[in-house]
């Protein structure tokens, strides 16, 4: 039997449906939670008020210590986010027994940053939103979910590309027509042009969207990928420890800040994060230019906590190469690389996984009932 063209578009449309109906109901899940997590944290604010808070007053060190007094029996590592004006710092804090199995469950606290004060404490993955995190990066199933999530994305690129074959004119039709819809139609075929619409109109958004988060889920084999293009980026890792004896002294985060400040002067803090029991640096992350990334940068100053000396710096802005490429998954991925137009695109987007494999499995099923259907007389 020869392979004419006809047998491979035959081929292609069984694989689209086949995958449609395999994954189409975790593309749809996948779908609607990305569209939660475009707005988690001002979500999550809404579940969980805590009130007004001042304007920024007290000291990074006063908030620290509130920290240390409230739970003194975690690590005094602690990673405390700036938040902007108006709104409470957040502390994360994870200890052995978070990271027990497969579990990543940080302790989450918010703080008041003008009269310091405990306003909230969560469990990562005990209250909704972060509930939703999990279940949307690695299906509630802790790292190896991440993998399955990959895997899933995967086959979710091969079924975007088919139905963009499936939709793509035949020799002899035009490009006019596979942007119709007919009016008045049977409700197979309204079905079928609805289909072919939202999804070759919501092709520019969901490719992307599928593309970055199969990067983020496989992370190695999206490494040795971008290696046969690129430079292979040296991971970042903590700055060596500075050649000191430990005497018990340690400088002040306000100290070791103003030394970090130094590397960036005019490029917004977003991260502090305290050195462990026999670790030696504290940790700044700022907001710098050509980071595409707003909440989590990774433009960093590590300062040695005995000597209040820089240990080493990182600027996000000069890297190069597979980390340079890397960077850009997670705010292409959640919206943040433009800010709130971005994310709205994101919601957006995140809700068109229902509407295609709604308007599938509705003319799949109508076309199966005609089929067990006995033709009259």
């Amino acid at each position: 039997m020869s392979i004419t063209p006809r047998l491979v578009r035959n081929l292609v449309r069984k694989i689209h449906l086949w995958l449609g109906l395999t994954i189409g109901l975790w593309l749809v899940v996948m779908g609607l939670t990305g569209s939660l997590l475009a707005f988690y944290p001002r979500i999550d604010a809404w579940l969980n008020p805590v009130g007004a808070v001042g304007q920024p007053a007290a000291s990074m060190d006063e908030i620290y210590g509130l920290l240390r007094a409230t739970y003194p029996e975690r690590s005094a590592h602690w990673r405390i986010e700036i938040a902007p004006a108006g709104q409470p710092f957040q502390a994360r804090s994870l200890s052995a027994e978070d990271m027990a199995g497969t579990r990543f469950a940080p302790l989450m606290v918010w703080i008041d940053p003008h009269d310091p004060a405990i306003l909230r404490s969560e469990q990562w993955g005990r209250y909704a939103m972060t509930w939703v995190y999990d279940l949307h990066y690695h299906l509630q199933l802790g790292p190896r979910g991440a993998v399955v999530v990959g895997g899933f994305g995967l086959l979710t690129l091969i079924l975007l590309l088919t139905g963009l074959v499936n939709w793509w004119p035949q020799p002899g039709s035009s490009f006019r027509k596979a942007l119709s819809l007919r009016r008045g139609a049977a409700p197979v075929r309204t079905l079928y042009d609805v289909h072919r619409l939202v999804g070759i109109g919501g092709m520019a958004l969901l490719l992307p969207m599928v593309l970055t988060g199969v990067m983020m889920s496989l992370p190695a084999p999206t490494q040795g990928a971008l290696s046969l293009f690129m430079p292979v980026s040296v991971p970042v890792s903590p700055a060596p420890v500075l050649e000191q004896a430990d005497d018990g002294r340690q400088v002040s985060i306000e100290t070791a800040l103003g030394t970090a400040r130094s590397i960036f002067p005019a490029a917004p803090l977003r991260w502090i994060e305290t050195p462990a029991s026999g670790a030696a640096n504290y940790a700044f992350k700022f907001e710098t230019a050509g980071d595409p990334n707003r909440r989590f940068p990774h433009s960093t100053v590590w300062v040695d906590r005995h000597s209040g000396r820089i240990a080493g710096t990182l600027d996000a802005g000069k890297r190069v190469g597979t980390a340079s490429v890397a960077s850009w998954f997670y705010p292409l991925h959640s919206g943040e690389v433009l800010g709130l137009p971005t994310r709205i695109v994101v919601c957006l987007a995140g809700l068109l996984p229902l509407v295609l494999f709604g308007s599938g499995l509705w003319r799949w099923l109508l076309i199966q009932r005609r089929h067990r259907t006995p033709a009259a007389g």
